[in-house]
């Protein structure tokens, strides 16, 4: 999901480099030679670096987004490897989703314990899929933030073509830390948007 957010997000007009992970090599291998995605069957735009994981340094700390598209299980890992090296005020958008399988946290509480709560944060999710961004089909994220500035500067950078963002409506989900670990969250107010529905502005 990774490639096709950083391809969608460079069509959208944003400055762009997609960071791969160690586990990662031969992707970044084949995007760097200009072959396509293993995956996806795409190349990369142009104006999109590549970057391996041992050269993110200088992308980071210039950063105004931090746009994370991992696995759980690597999620903890990746946030915890790159915090100190990501500008104070910038945003972290995690595309990931699930908890994290051993500690039972979601994304939000791992992206805190790491950077603090205080962090300007957005959750993107589904039900845009990799293969509708590349193709630049009809599709949506839905965007959840504490902050609605950090919702709608999401929504600026990803909205773009036939791919929507709906941050509209209100979600609270409680997360709760026990003796024994993170308590998987629990919503107190339930949200039913419609992002098939919604109109372009």
């Amino acid at each position: 999901m990774g490639a096709a957010l950083a391809i969608h997000h460079a069509r959208a007009g944003n400055p762009t480099a997609l960071l791969g992970t160690a586990f990662d090599t031969a992707i970044v291998d084949a995007l760097r030679a200009g072959r396509p995605h293993p995956a996806l069957g795409v190349s990369l735009p142009g104006d999109v670096e590549c970057r391996d994981d041992q050269t993110w340094d200088d992308v980071l700390s210039k950063a105004e987004v931090v746009l994370v598209a991992v696995s759980s299980s690597g999620l903890g890992d990746v946030v915890s490897n790159i915090a100190g090296r990501v500008r104070s005020d910038a945003i972290w958008a995690v595309a990931t989703k699930g908890w994290d399988e051993v500690s039972l946290r979601p994304p939000s509480a791992i992206i805190a314990d790491a950077v603090g709560s205080s962090a300007p944060l957005a959750i993107l999710g589904g039900p845009a899929l990799a293969p509708e961004l590349v193709a630049g089909a009809p599709t949506t994220f839905v965007c959840a933030a504490r902050d609605p500035e950090v919702a709608a500067h999401m929504r600026a950078r990803m909205e773009f073509g036939d791919v929507s963002v709906t941050t509209e409506g209100t979600v609270n989900i409680e997360t709760q830390k026990t003796s024994s670990g993170w308590r998987p969250p629990r919503p107190t107010r339930t949200w039913s948007p419609s992002p098939w529905a919604r109109a372009k502005d």
